[in-house]
């Protein structure tokens, strides 16, 4: 049993969130005894050393599923009542120095409620710290306080008075239980995902963040995760053919997939990672069960993937461009920046065949070792980072730490 201060780790339901967890537990193992709660990940999380413990969480998948026709975070004030209770036995259970939560909005609630420090990673495009300009439409003249720090991937919601409704809906909830339980005040979804520390897992030259940020948020860059103990595939990569490497995340659609068996895409080789094992896959298209990205993407022309921020950014530390089919809020937005940065192009699922062909001949191969670059540099700085965050937020001298494990 380890002596070491515990952390619970309350992560959004999809491996994204769980893969960045596992980065910064293992860049603080050395301190820290982290421990996660369950989900359909906890084979990849023991495989990364680490354990899991029950606590019952928010139906986030469903929100996944729903995200096309609503993107807006709207769950039943009883679910929300019964996690962040849940969250606050397991708390106040395992006693652990600090919490840290991904994308899990009612963890604020329960940390509070038990007394404990809270740690919150979150994106720059959900928070609201993110250094994208936004002006309020004309049918909202009168803008309240609870409006004006809303996120990004809220704020395309804001375009008449429907929008502004369901945005003061979701938000409500959260409201009506902070009063029940006399907990601190808060306007927005914004500030439940902040905590004693909020740490923003971006580069600045994808997703902007402000110049000026309070004391208590600080940006950590992006967390990339490298897989123990998998046993990876030997893949080959064709030197004839221009390689594309596949991936559509455990959120993302491959139903595109047939579309790769058209003679147009015939002199190119499609590496296919997670595709569900039952579609049938022509010969330009290999099925690839386990692969380390960090060492396969480095070796393929080209990245089609969702539009995920775990895989995107993959693909940005290896500096290859990606092509993206997105299917909800977060995809299409960070989809929108690889565009816009001109790291890639964002496509739809109807896309015909001689369009995907051009796309590819656009990107295939393109250098975009700047933001490689960049990436490296946030990782080389990364667990000091941490280290010095987490001292703080414990009032620990890192130094003394650093003697402790010399010891």
């Amino acid at each position: 049993m380890s002596n070491q201060p515990k952390v619970l780790v309350f992560a959004f339901d999809l491996l994204a969130h769980y893969t960045r967890c596992l980065r910064i537990a293992e860049l603080l193992e050395k301190h820290f005894e982290f421990i996660f709660q369950e989900s359909d990940y906890d084979k990849v999380v023991q495989r990364q050393g680490f354990k899991t413990f029950p606590c019952l969480r928010l139906a986030e998948k469903e929100l996944v599923a729903n995200g096309c026709r609503e993107d807006v975070m709207n769950w039943p004030r009883t679910d929300m009542e019964k996690v962040m209770l849940a969250q606050r036995a397991a708390i106040e259970h395992y006693k652990p120095s600090f919490v840290l939560g991904d994308m899990s909005p009612t963890l604020s609630m329960a940390a509070e409620m038990s007394g404990v420090k809270y740690v919150s990673v979150v994106n720059s495009y959900l928070s609201r710290y993110c250094d994208v300009p936004f002006e309020m439409p004309d049918c909202l003249p009168n803008i309240t306080e609870d409006i004006i720090d809303v996120p990004p991937f809220y704020r395309s919601k804001l375009v008449d008075r429907e929008g502004f409704i369901a945005v003061t809906r979701s938000q409500k909830e959260f409201r009506f239980l902070r009063r029940q339980y006399g907990l601190t005040k808060k306007l927005n979804l914004a500030l439940e995902l902040e905590g004693d520390q909020t740490w923003i897992c971006d580069s600045p030259l994808f997703h902007p963040i402000k110049s000026e940020l309070p004391e208590t948020v600080e940006a950590i860059g992006p967390l990339r995760f490298f897989p123990q103990g998998l046993c990876a595939e030997d893949i080959p990569v064709r030197l004839d053919k221009k390689s594309i490497m596949v991936t559509m995340g455990s959120s993302g659609n491959y139903d595109f997939l047939h579309k790769l068996a058209d003679p147009a895409l015939a002199d190119y080789e499609f590496l296919v990672c997670g595709s569900p094992s039952d579609l049938e896959l022509s010969d330009n298209v290999r099925d690839i069960k386990f692969a380390d990205f960090n060492t396969l993407i480095p070796r393929v022309d080209l990245v089609i993937c969702h539009g995920g921020n775990g895989s995107l950014y993959q693909a940005l530390a290896a500096g290859k461009p990606s092509l993206c089919f997105p299917s909800f809020f977060e995809q299409r937005f960070n989809s929108e920046r690889i565009a816009a940065l001109g790291w890639g192009d964002v496509l739809a699922h109807d896309v015909i065949a001689q369009d995907l062909h051009a796309a590819i001949e656009t990107w295939a191969g393109k250098d975009l070792t700047p933001i490689a670059e960049n990436i490296a540099n946030w990782e080389s700085r990364q667990q000091s980072i941490l280290e010095n965050l987490t001292g703080r937020l414990l009032k620990t001298d890192t130094e003394t730490w650093n003697i402790q494990q010399v010891a």
